[in-house]
């Protein structure tokens, strides 16, 4: 289902209204983002002999040209 479907519909909360025209008048209230949002987590984390780094009790592979070298992990 597309945005234009979904915003045609009946607002869940307001029966007499559209999502579309409800947005329209909460976006006046909504906030500008003064900064950029990277939207991700960056960690040093050396990489094993083995090519994997782990990250949340997980490991993950990486290129055998970063092995025993530290990099920037971003998740």
């Amino acid at each position: 289902m597309n945005c234009n479907a979904l915003g045609s519909r009946s607002h869940p909360e307001q029966k007499n209204n559209i999502v579309v025209a409800v947005f329209a008048l909460e976006r006046t209230e909504l906030r500008s983002l003064r900064l950029g949002f990277d939207g991700y987590v960056e960690k040093a984390v050396r990489v094993r002999s083995t090519r994997q780094v782990k990250y949340d009790r997980n490991c993950y592979s990486v290129p055998s040209r970063y092995a025993d070298c530290l990099i920037c992990l971003r998740a």
